[in-house]
């Protein structure tokens, strides 16, 4: 029994070795061509994000974070935002620590983030928060919102320049091109790069939508590859 079970086991290991170099020379007798398809696109982001802080002073005459933020508010809607919508508390303090020490030096202080879609928005918005008394605003990002299906579309348009490729070289020996049998991609997105401040350049009396310099951010670019095999008919 023992010597039928080992006989039987290396039947097994034999046929499933043949069964795969049967199929591996399958593949490498086939007549096939690989080309190599590229594509670059770029776009111009619609998801800026604005940081920035509303501290209250130090001093006896010292603005209220809710009076400070109340003017913020207002300087905002009159740009056309929708608070509700674009703005968010990150997060409030106190500084509880200093107060305990010396009571006069209590320090609250709330973060904010503002979503706008353009670099001519947020000019506005930092000439806007600076007429508010509000000069610590920075940008911390810049997307594109259907960026995965900017990359797939990306992909679409290198696949077809691979295609092309293929069809003219096998045009060249009279010969055409039949399914693709292998597919490789990949792809490297490049994100605008943000300065830290954007307020240095944008100064208090560029409220009116007349002043606002025209600025425009680093588009966002996507380098599709892809490797395809192509059978030869």
């Amino acid at each position: 029994m023992k010597k039928t079970m080992i006989a039987l086991t290396l039947f097994l290991g034999v046929s499933t070795l043949s069964v795969a170099q049967q199929n591996v020379s399958i593949v490498e007798n086939q007549n096939y061509i690989e080309v190599t398809g590229y594509n670059k696109a770029e776009i111009a982001p619609d998801e800026i994000y604005i940081a920035f802080q509303i501290n209250e002073g130090d001093s006896r005459s010292r603005t209220s974070v809710a009076t400070q933020e109340r003017n913020m508010i207002r300087a905002l809607q009159q740009l056309g935002i929708d608070v509700e919508k674009q703005l968010t508390v990150q997060d409030m303090s106190s500084n509880f620590k200093k107060y305990i020490l010396r009571r006069t030096d209590i320090q609250v202080s709330r973060d904010y983030q503002l979503k706008v879609p353009d670099a001519q928005t947020a000019a506005s918005v930092f000439a806007a928060l600076e007429g508010v008394g509000i000069a610590n605003a920075s940008i911390t990002k810049a997307e594109y919102s259907q960026i995965d299906s900017f990359v797939l579309d990306n992909k679409v348009l290198a696949m077809k320049n691979a295609q092309s490729k293929a069809a003219r070289l096998a045009e060249a020996i009279g010969q055409t091109i039949g399914k693709a049998i292998y597919i490789q991609d990949y792809e490297r997105t490049y994100r605008p790069y943000v300065m830290n401040t954007m307020s240095k350049s944008v100064s208090a009396d560029l409220a009116t939508e007349e002043s606002v310099p025209s600025l425009e951010f680093e588009k966002i670019s996507v380098e599709s590859n892809v490797t395809v095999r192509f059978l030869l008919e």
